[in-house]
């Protein structure tokens, strides 16, 4: 810095040679602190950001990992992988660390230097290499003594959560599964896939295996897509998740191969409470635990809606699905008049049964059906267990109870589930271990066909309620007619079924009964020879019943 001295002042005068020192320093002064400001917005200015790209594989197999969170250390910029295991981040130009990690794989902090691609190649958590999981057959095994990949998900991961599917429960918690709904409604199927697609028509699903027993966790429909088929449930929906001790996930090709073709898609074994060979601590003699828990569940969003044009063609207000008519904005044109417009149930076909509405108007607004249609929905889950033990021999119960209320009017889904297990070791060294489980569910589901254009061919609860024009006030018409009950919108032809004509005058039941038993004897003959046979036995009678009331505008009208 230059020190800048003012001359003194001088009773008689003023140095004017002093002074003109003064001015040069002090213009020096100025030059070098715009030159300090000119270095430092170049500094910022060539500091531009950079982008890094890269992709995320498994050290089992080299496939791209989907999902993995990849953050710039010290911020909160990041981003995820996608399906291939690829990213792009834009980090600063001067680098730093980018950390590497997802749900059973072991964290990478891997500092960026000058580089502008960083790969990856993660593994699996070193802490879980001591853990003892359940394998092909019912055996446990040391994880780090297996030759392929498995992951095992604990039943406290998964008891007293908002889901009655245990399907679904698993989101997030394994790695390489993918796991989808098959509709947002309550009581719908699930799909799982484990390392991708292996086949263009044949099944991609796994193999689940409770209790040592392989069990159907198919999905039966009643109608194809078109007909509202998405709708149809999985039968591992009727496990109960209040009940589960241990799932595991087999995904390597060694795994597969204990179970033969039925593997081939990878396995998800599952060890219940119930069938769980142990039973209670000696000394505590009986243990007896409950628990209980609410949800509410509400829709995560809705499509935005537009609020300047009502419904009608070409700018002018009409009976038409299209919402391209008359502004709102302007209530003395394009057919409107004071912004009202004539009664849509006002046509000489329906004066004489709606004769209230003969020279009536309708206000020309926007109106928030979507808004108001969805309400918000509720799970409840009790379970009640038992676990005994007597000497080498051990008895367990279970009773779990859900009621599940979706997020559309009069979608439910309630399920009783009974389970009892018990095994035992006689004197001459046969163990035993049996154990059954009995389901009872019904579904009640609306119906969904697609739609597409301006209408659905068969009953689509969620078209007619997306195709219903803003300026139709969903809740504010009758649905039906008062002489026939059939029903009556605002389309001309009355060509669409009104929403709420749909909610209560169709039906799409599910019921179902279940049993899942099982027998297992074991006897050890050697240290390293042990003869097991197993007896199983997995029963379903569902009863699907698609009920439309007649006098409807679509499907079997």
């Amino acid at each position: 810095f230059l020190m800048i001295r003012r001359p003194p002042r001088s009773t008689q005068g003023v140095s004017w040679a002093a002074s003109d020192v003064y001015k040069r320093q002090l213009n020096i002064l100025m030059l070098r602190i715009l030159l300090v400001s000119f270095l430092f917005l170049a500094s910022n200015l060539w500091a531009q950001d950079r982008t890094i790209t890269g992709n995320v594989s498994s050290d089992e197999d080299g496939s791209g990992l989907p999902g993995v969170n990849v953050i710039l250390q010290g911020t909160t910029v990041g981003t995820t992988t996608d399906v291939n295991g690829s990213y792009s981040l834009d980090v600063p130009s001067d680098g730093g660390t980018l950390v590497f990690s997802f749900i059973g794989l072991a964290s990478q902090e891997i500092a960026i230097g000058a580089r502008s691609v960083v790969d990856v190649v993660m593994s699996s958590d070193v802490e879980e290499l001591q853990e003892v999981v359940v394998t092909a057959l019912g055996i446990t095994k040391e994880k780090a003594a297996l030759g392929y990949a498995v992951t095992s998900v604990g039943g406290e991961q998964l008891e007293a959560r908002p889901e009655a599917d245990i399907a679904r429960l698993l989101r997030g918690k394994v790695p390489g599964v993918d796991i989808t709904s098959q509709s947002g409604v309550t009581g719908t199927g699930t799909n799982i896939i484990i390392r991708g697609y292996t086949s263009i028509s044949g099944s991609n699903q796994p193999l689940f295996v409770l209790d040592g027993v392989p069990i159907d966790a198919s999905t039966y429909r009643d109608r194809g897509f078109t007909s509202g088929g998405a709708t149809a449930s999985s039968r591992f929906l009727d496990l109960d998740p209040n009940n589960v001790a241990e799932i595991s996930v087999l995904k390597g090709l060694a795994a597969t191969v204990l179970y033969g073709e039925a593997g081939r898609n990878g396995v998800i074994l599952i060890t219940t409470k119930t069938g769980k060979i142990g039973g209670a601590n000696v000394n505590k003699g009986v243990e007896v635990s409950f628990s209980q828990s609410y949800f509410v569940n509400k829709v995560a969003s809705v499509p935005d809606d537009q609020d300047q044009y009502g419904n009608g063609w070409q700018n002018r207000a009409a009976a038409a699905f299209s919402n391209w008519g008359a502004p709102f904005n302007q209530p003395n044109r394009n057919g409107l008049t004071d912004g009202t417009i004539k009664h849509p149930y006002d046509r000489s076909v329906w004066n004489a049964v709606f004769p209230q509405y003969v020279g009536a108007r309708w206000k020309y607004q926007a109106y928030d059906n979507l808004q108001n249609f969805f309400v918000d929905g509720s799970q409840q889950n009790t379970s009640i267990g038992i676990n005994a033990q007597v000497g080498a021999s051990s008895i367990k119960a279970n009773y779990g109870w859900t009621k599940d209320m979706g997020y559309v009017p009069y979608n439910q889904y309630k399920k009783h589930n009974f389970s009892l297990g018990a095994n035992t070791q006689l004197a001459n060294g046969l163990k035993i271990n049996a154990s059954f489980n009995y389901i009872e569910s019904s579904t009640v589901k609306p119906p969904l066909a697609p739609s597409r254009n301006s209408n659905s061919t068969q009953v689509s609860l969620f078209g007619n309620v997306m195709y219903t024009p803003r300026s139709w006030n969903l809740f504010g018409m009758e649905y039906e007619r008062p002489d026939t009950h059939g029903s009556v919108y605002y389309r001309s032809n009355n060509g669409m079924q009104h929403p709420l004509w749909t909610l209560h005058n169709t039906r799409d039941n599910d019921d179902v009964n279940r049993f899942i038993g099982n027998l297992t004897l074991s006897y050890e003959i050697a240290d390293f020879l042990n003869l097991t046979y197993r007896i199983g036995l997995d029963r379903t009678n569902q009863a699907m019943n698609y009920m439309i009331n007649k006098n409807g505008v679509q499907g079997y009208a």
